[in-house]
């Protein structure tokens, strides 16, 4: 392929015609679909609200590679700014994220490189930038980054534990033995979607600190989680998309919040749920909350979602009692996903024309 055979333009979601939109979602659907050709990409009227959504947080920028005669798209690269309304601007700000696509039959033609230096020109426009940070799964994509002087700051996998094959027998075990515990020292549970107005400003203060005990390998960033981001999330993934967010959390006999676990059901998806955020606070750890919390989570989604067919989550490596906790119940690596840092400065001289 020569520079003739292609061109890159700018794509934002809002403006662009639906031609080149439905373009894109192929590409991203074949991207998913390589990664495990058993899975089954969003419905593109759910990617449509998602990739259209206008966060104030954060500022994107978008782009995409367009075959000469516009019947094909077979690259896009995304760059993304946190802005000073986001909660962690301050850990963040000298950040940007990248997201990079490119579709097999054209990759090691230079698509990739030309993306990257799009990406870095706009970084440098922007300014204050000194790290640009990339997600990658496949082995072709982590050799690029490779050649770039990527660090693998973190390596987290996609585990999934389908339903026929979780150990149930197990998990009645860790709600008995969560139960003694509650009967005992008087804990309770909660379950809700939007949060309640009366736990809001304490549920969010142990979802920040619970978020940001999880290893992160060496990624910097921090998360801060406010009573006003929990009510845009709500208001986006409940509200406007119609997902089931689902928690559950443990409260003492104080009536202090201790343990927490979430899940989302996306309906447009209704082969799997995912299990995001399972967390203890510090001071309440070593009596099985986290199991117990795990195994109440797993009953509540066979009863509700009875045609699911598996449970979907994500977990550091470095993250042993999480891992143990999931292995236990079945869960199995699926892929990993490395995330790899770029210093702007390295960048800048390695992308020089």
């Amino acid at each position: 392929m020569t520079t003739l055979d292609y061109r890159i333009i700018d794509f934002d979601p809002h403006t662009i015609s639906e031609e080149f939109l439905n373009k894109y979602f192929e590409l991203d659907d074949n991207f998913v679909l390589e990664i495990d050709p058993d899975d089954t990409p969003y419905p593109h009227d759910l990617h449509k609200k998602m990739i259209q959504r206008k966060n104030p947080e954060r500022e994107i920028f978008r782009w995409l590679v367009i075959t000469a005669k516009e019947e094909e798209v077979i690259g896009y690269v995304r760059v993304t700014f946190v802005t000073p309304l986001a909660n962690n601007y301050d850990s963040a700000k000298n950040f940007a994220d990248m997201e990079i696509l490119v579709k097999k039959d054209h990759r090691g033609k230079g698509l990739g490189t030309k993306l990257f230096r799009k990406t870095l020109k706009k970084v440098n426009e922007h300014g204050g930038i000194t790290i640009i940070s990339v997600s990658q799964v496949l082995d072709i994509s982590h050799k690029f980054c490779e050649k770039f002087k990527g660090k693998v700051v973190q390596e987290e996998a996609e585990y999934r534990a389908y339903i026929s094959e979780i150990d149930w027998k197990l998990i009645n075990e860790w709600k008995k033995a969560g139960e003694k515990i509650s009967q005992k020292e008087k804990i309770t549970l909660e379950i809700f979607e939007h949060c309640p107005e009366h736990l809001i400003e304490e549920y969010t203060e142990i979802y920040t600190e619970t978020i940001n005990q999880r290893p992160l390998g060496e990624i910097e960033i921090r998360h801060r989680i406010s009573p006003k981001t929990r009510r845009e999330h709500e208001k986006t993934w409940i509200d406007e998309r119609g997902h089931k967010w689902h928690t559950i959390i443990t409260k003492e006999s104080n009536g202090r919040i201790s343990g927490l676990t979430e899940m989302v059901y996306i309906p447009e998806s209704p082969y799997y749920i995912e299990q995001l955020l399972t967390g203890v606070r510090e001071q309440y750890r070593g009596r099985g909350l986290g199991k117990w919390l795990k195994a109440e989570m797993a009953l509540f989604i066979k009863n509700q979602y009875p045609g699911i067919k598996f449970i979907l989550t994500d977990n550091a490596d470095v993250n042993t009692p999480m891992l143990s906790i999931n292995e236990r119940m079945n869960f199995k690596r699926t892929h990993t996903l490395k995330t790899f840092q770029f210093e702007v400065k390295i960048l800048s001289e390695l992308l020089k024309e």
